[in-house]
């Protein structure tokens, strides 16, 4: 006797099944053990027309195996995406979906490098993640949960996926894994699955987070073990792709323990990739300074409109769950008032008294400066300079200094109204390596929001992952199925 394994990934599986004398499944066309009555093992293998005849009779089999049945002779590959588009990622999502195209559009030219003449069809599907309570907490393309191969239908869904919502840190990635395992349509033979997050699933097995809202357990009943066996059963291969290793660390664990099972004999192992280089989750933290002009023009209806962007920019960062973040704000006139240095963002006081005064650039970079002394290591310092007149002064050194002494620093303008000095704001944002914005009181508390949306990972911090796992499975398809 003797096992004929039409693919490497299942040797150990055939080789238990032969020497334990263990049945194989009967929906397992992967393996098949064989006989002869009439020679040895040996012999068929140094017979070179028996062993022909075995070796065309695996591929036939094997091609079989790997074509779908709608479409004899095309390789067939699902390819699936489960994306946390929390808050929290909001510093990485653009990133990761720039990666995610680039795994959409590098796998098949990577597999015809060694088969060129293959003829190959893959098909992509999305489930979007949040949490309970969110709005769209679970949304996936195509909407009917199959696959699809449109590629500019896919990439226009992924573009809009903005990154919102959330609560706590832990998120619904069971309910996610739920859909992947048990509704999405597979239908090809090769199956892959990719999770992108930053944060645990719900409960006490996959998180220490003191703040879950479910830590008994998912509200619906779902379990790691369900939902990833599902995955395991349907011979789905996962990637877990994390953002932030220590925050998911205990979630990842208890996916491979279930996902790894080798209850049938079956070698397979939940592949973890880090999406970011450590230093650049790091950068995920940040101290705002804010330099907001209360000079004597500033009074009522501008400053309203100040206070009102003011609000709109630590709300945003709130609600997008920059939970790690600290501000430090100070006002200005003739000279500066600090109100708060390095205050936790959830703790900051949104309503600041009205002064008045000149206007002096030089006295509110003074008190920045004091500010940012405070920053500690591993997080991002951004100052956000507002005014709406000529400030005097000489700024532009004072910004470029701060460029050079903290890692990461970036200052953002915004002008108010005809009277500011733009051309002066514009020299500090490009000291800076940041944006400056002219605004009117109607306005501005979009653009606060528009700089707060935009704190996003560095691209020079990005490791191309999306090269990596398009080459991975490109890879794994041809050593494993081919």
């Amino acid at each position: 006797r003797f096992v004929s394994a039409l693919l490497p990934a299942v040797v150990p599986q055939g080789l238990r099944a032969l020497h334990l004398a263990e049945s194989i499944p009967d929906d397992d066309d992967q393996i098949i053990v064989r006989s002869s009555e009439e020679s040895t093992v040996a012999e068929v293998l140094a017979n070179p027309t028996a062993l022909g005849m075995l070796q065309a009779d695996m591929k036939k089999e094997r091609e079989a195996n790997l074509v779908r049945g709608d479409k004899p002779g095309v390789v067939s590959v699902d390819v699936a995406f489960c994306l946390d588009c929390t808050g929290s990622m909001s510093a990485w999502i653009a990133a990761a979906k720039g990666q995610i195209l680039t795994i959409t559009e590098d796998i098949v030219p990577k597999i015809l490098e060694k088969y060129p003449d293959l003829e190959i069809e893959i098909k992509f599907s999305l489930v979007g993640f949040r949490d309970y309570g969110d709005t769209d907490q679970l949304v996936c393309f195509p909407p009917d949960l199959s696959f699809s191969d449109d590629k500019q239908a896919f990439k226009t869904h992924l573009q809009g996926v903005i990154a919102g919502g959330g609560g706590d840190g832990p998120e619904d990635l069971l309910g996610a894994l739920d859909i992947a395992g048990n509704q999405l349509k597979w239908e090809s033979h090769i199956k892959y699955l990719v999770v992108i997050t930053d944060a645990p699933a719900h409960g006490r097995d996959c998180n220490d987070d003191p703040n879950d809202r479910y830590s008994t357990g998912d509200p619906k009943g779902l379990t790691m073990r369900k939902v990833v066996e599902k995955l395991a059963q349907k011979k789905i291969d996962l990637m877990f792709c994390r953002v932030k290793k220590t925050n998911t660390a205990k979630t990842e664990a208890q996916m491979a323990k279930y996902y790894n099972s080798d209850k049938t004999g079956e070698v397979r192992a939940m592949l973890k990739i880090d999406l970011f280089d450590a230093s650049a989750v790091e950068t995920g933290r940040f101290h705002f300074v804010f330099c907001l002009d209360e000079s004597g023009s500033m009074g009522g209806s501008p400053w309203q409109a100040l206070m009102k962007a003011y609000g709109t920019f630590i709300n945003k960062r709130r609600n997008d769950q920059g939970v790690g973040d600290f501000v430090s704000t100070v006002t200005f006139g003739s000279s500066y008032t600090v109100h708060g240095t390095m205050v936790p963002i959830d703790q900051v006081d949104l309503g600041i008294n009205y002064r008045g005064g000149g206007t002096n650039f030089d006295a509110a970079l003074t008190g920045a400066g004091q500010a940012l002394q405070t920053t500690p290591q591993g997080v991002t310092p951004m100052l956000v300079f507002m005014s709406d007149g000529q400030g005097g002064g000489n700024p532009v050194p004072t910004i470029q200094g701060f460029r050079q002494h903290y890692p990461g620093f970036v200052c953002h303008c915004v002008g108010l109204g005809g009277g500011c000095d733009m051309n002066t704001l514009e020299k500090m944002s490009d000291a800076g390596g940041g944006s400056s914005q002219a605004t009117e009181v109607n306005t501005i508390a979009g653009a606060f929001g528009q700089i707060a949306s935009g704190c996003a990972a560095m691209d020079g911090m990005v490791q191309q992952f999306g090269e990596k796992i398009a080459s991975m499975v490109a890879t794994r398809i041809c050593l494993d199925h081919m």
